[in-house]
């Protein structure tokens, strides 16, 4: 059994929007989906399965989108710029890509986004969130997964490392991998054991 069942999570997308309660500008999760009328975001700083070092990170990524020109996202209307953020978090690694619609920015306003980006999480306030790889990813439809644009990095490594039973495994913004290491690395000892391989097995 897994012993740590508390920030288990090593991967989140974090939705930009606006939380309804306060009507700020939230970096967390919808509280329902668009096509059931609702766009609102809710903070996270509460939710158990989020590991702190991405509360951190949303926490100081919400006050760069604040503080910034540019607006949120919004759905109903495919009006605003900052869309989602997303977190993978490995032992002492965070790598973290940020989301964004460009809209009409020209070429030399997302350069400067991007520098900013840099900026901010490098030398500025959101140094505090340890962030040690940073990609931009620009999100333009409805359903950006169905016209995927791949992640540019920016800063930092490029990938993000985790160990299961003794395995290295590189892990890039877009690779698959297990949400839940420990939980993971549990099953498969199960499924060893039950299995119970010798060298003659095939």
């Amino acid at each position: 059994f897994v012993k740590e069942i508390d920030g288990y999570r090593n991967k989140c997308e974090f939705s930009v929007g606006i939380d309804e309660e306060t009507n700020l500008p939230t970096v967390g999760f919808r509280i329902g989906s668009y096509v059931n009328g609702t766009t609102g975001v809710a903070p996270v700083e509460d939710l158990l399965h989020i590991p702190q070092s991405m509360k951190i990170a949303v926490k100081v990524f919400q006050d760069y989108v604040r503080a910034s020109n540019l607006k949120v996202f919004s759905p109903e209307f495919q009006t605003g710029h900052f869309r989602q953020l997303m977190a993978r978090s490995a032992s002492a690694q965070l790598m973290l890509v940020v989301g964004i619609h460009p809209q009409n920015l020209n070429d030399d306003e997302v350069t400067g986004f991007k520098k900013s980006l840099v900026d901010f999480f490098s030398v500025g306030d959101g140094k505090k969130a340890n962030v040690t790889s940073l990609y931009y990813q620009k999100l333009v439809k409805k359903n950006h997964n169905n016209d995927f644009i791949p992640a540019e990095h920016l800063w930092g490594d490029t990938h993000i490392y985790e160990t299961i039973l003794g395995l290295k495994f590189r892990i890039s913004p877009e690779a698959f991998f297990q949400i839940n290491t420990k939980g993971a690395e549990a099953l498969y000892n199960t499924a060893i054991e039950l299995a119970a391989p010798t060298g003659n097995s095939t």
